[in-house]
């Protein structure tokens, strides 16, 4: 069986036995880029432009047929998994090869089985090639995110629906981490928070708030931000503050870190 993975770390077995031959970068570009496209046909010309972008057209030709023989050479059956014509290869898809990036995302998109989207948001949100910086590989990446990112406001969904609000707020907590200038999220976290009565916690997550954009962007949060904080203060006066916590005072304060997040989300699997 051959296993390629590409989340995380970039790694290419065949049976279990690491391909040295094929951790060269141009190598693991080329077989990245067929994946992220498989299943269709992509012109010669196109995948020459992606990996040598500043060469004149027929070098990179003759650099892709040089890298595509390479692949032949060093791929077990490689001719099972990628298909060549004169004008383009495609990466076909088969139970033949184990591929971490296919298999995260038909799970993260698969709504109708969100058990598999529940646990696969318990580890760190995915990086694709690390070590690369190509702009398709960065864009690839950003997509895998997004998706990662959805998976847990699926999570917390459910969570909600399933009055279990403590994995909900440790799936949210997670998603700020991800997306801390994100204004919606906050104000999410501190509904959760009201939801369990725990109103200090409400609270402390608007000062995150406000330190977190006046340090970033240097504005204060919008209206429904302020807004919700005010109900909050309306709710209890015991948590009205003479003025807002100093620098530094929400390092002082305890929070959710991700493994504390992790274990609360997976006890909803």
């Amino acid at each position: 069986m051959l296993t390629i993975h590409l989340l995380n770390q970039i790694k290419i077995e065949q049976d279990g036995v690491l391909l040295e031959s094929l951790m060269v970068p141009k190598l693991q570009l080329l077989l990245g880029y067929l994946i992220v496209n498989r299943d269709k046909a992509v012109s010669r010309d196109h995948i020459a432009q992606i990996m040598w972008p500043n060469r004149p057209e027929s070098s990179g030709r003759n650099n892709l047929r040089r890298l595509l023989h390479r692949v032949r050479q060093h791929l077990p059956n490689a001719d099972i998994h990628i298909r060549s014509t004169s004008h383009s290869l495609s990466w076909m898809s088969s139970d033949k090869a184990s591929i971490d990036l296919i298999a995260f995302e038909e799970t993260m998109t698969d709504f109708d089985r969100p058990i598999g989207i529940q646990t696969l948001v318990q580890n760190p949100s995915p990086t694709f090639m690390p070590g690369m910086t190509e702009d398709w590989v960065i864009e690839v990446g950003e997509r895998l995110r997004r998706l990662w990112c959805n998976g847990l406001e699926l999570t917390a969904d459910l969570c909600v629906v399933s009055r279990q609000i403590n994995g909900a707020v440790a799936a949210v907590s997670r998603l700020l981490d991800e997306n801390p200038l994100n204004e919606n999220i906050y104000r999410r976290l501190m509904q959760l928070h009201m939801q369990l009565d725990n109103r200090p916690a409400a609270v402390m997550v608007y000062y995150r708030c406000v330190q977190t954009l006046r340090d970033s962007l240097g504005i204060p949060p919008s209206a429904p931000t302020r807004d919700l904080h005010q109900k909050l203060l309306m709710v209890d006066a015991d948590l009205v503050f003479e003025q807002e916590p100093a620098d530094g005072l929400l390092a002082t304060l305890p929070q959710f870190s991700s493994v504390e997040s992790s274990l609360a989300v997976s006890q909803m699997v």
